[in-house]
């Protein structure tokens, strides 16, 4: 299935310089760069490695953009081309990544910033007197208390997305992917379906005109 709306006369076979092969090859290998941030951002055991997996994904994604248009603007896939373009200026998620990247880069606006965590004590079923509160680092936090048993809520510190400015334009965090409600907005969750649009782009660039 495309990743956006195409039309099915489309579909050729590249003659001559109708896929730059050197821009094409190029938007593969910066989209394997984006794959391995993209785990680095998963995988980022602090909140600075966190921010700068975030940072170069945001880098990659662009450089596979720029690169698939480049291999794709003439001959049969320039209509295809053109949809990609339109598809990622109209998108709420993909528009913000692009953004994102040129605040990033050109320092213009802060894209995301570190959140303290957060500790809520609220009353349970009953009256409860709290004793004692103490933090166990890589544990949590260990209350003693008397009376109904309180309900806790503990939220870890973490990286918040921000809107980001572009030439006096702001760019909210995106609520929608492709027509679909986001369930979250995290830096993961972002770049997990800002790569899978970016890699099923390209494979579908090379099913319809490469092969």
């Amino acid at each position: 299935m495309s990743t956006f709306e195409t039309d099915e006369h489309l579909h050729g076979t590249f003659r001559g310089d109708d896929l730059a092969p050197k821009a094409f090859s190029r938007a593969k290998d910066h989209l394997e760069s984006a794959r391995r941030n993209l785990e680095a951002t998963a995988k980022a055991s602090s909140l600075d490695e966190l921010a700068w997996a975030w940072s170069g994904f945001l880098t990659d994604a662009q450089r596979v953009f720029s690169k698939l248009r480049e291999a794709t603007r003439a001959g049969p896939s320039k209509r295809w081309s053109e949809i990609l373009q339109r598809t990622r200026d109209q998108d709420e998620l993909l528009r913000y990544v692009h953004q994102a990247r040129h605040a990033d880069e050109h320092g213009l606006e802060r894209i995301a910033q570190k959140q303290n965590g957060e500790l809520n004590i609220t009353a349970g079923d009953g009256p409860a007197h709290i004793h004692t509160i103490t933090a166990i680092p890589g544990k949590g936090v260990s209350i003693e208390y008397r009376g109904e048993r309180p309900v806790v809520t503990w939220t870890p510190e973490r990286v918040v997305l921000l809107p980001v400015r572009n030439r006096g334009v702001v760019y909210p965090v995106p609520t929608q992917h492709l027509r679909q409600r986001l369930p979250d907005a995290t830096a993961i969750s972002i770049a997990e379906r800002a790569y899978q649009f970016l890699a099923e782009a390209v494979a579908e660039a090379e099913t319809r005109f490469w092969n």
